[in-house]
């Protein structure tokens, strides 16, 4: 989950370059509001991959583009309730139900909290933040 930390939100310049970001990840389900996308990923080491490297691009957007300097980042990683197909695939007409989008948001909101959630996911799955 990426926001902007100020809550104005993006606007038709700067939003849709954070929604490419967050697909480029290519997450299970994405959503967004004016203040940023979310994306929901299953718990596995490919997705832990994606989500190592669509956190570095924002970090570079951050760094490298004063309109996204207020950029918050936010990972959470808990239980949540979901709808699968039969086929075991998530389904993307809603988001997962559960608190980890409210403990991202808090995260995102006030710094660099997500960097903790990376590093002990990567501890679980053996590979190097």
């Amino acid at each position: 989950m990426v926001v902007d930390r100020d809550k104005y939100g993006y606007d038709e310049h700067t939003l849709p370059p954070l929604i490419a970001l967050m697909d480029s990840a290519a997450p299970d389900v994405r959503t967004w509001t004016h203040t940023g996308p979310t994306g929901y990923f299953l718990t596995s080491p490919g997705s832990l991959i994606r989500i190592q490297r669509v956190i570095e691009q924002f970090e570079q957007l951050r760094t490298s583009d004063s309109r996204f300097d207020r950029l918050g980042i936010g990972l959470a990683e808990s239980e949540m309730v979901a709808d699968f197909t039969s086929r075991g695939v998530l389904k993307t007409e809603a988001p997962p139900l559960g608190l980890a989008p409210q403990h991202a948001y808090r995260r995102a909101e006030t710094g660099d909290g997500y960097r903790e959630t990376l590093e002990l996911l990567s501890t679980e799955f053996g590979r190097t933040a």
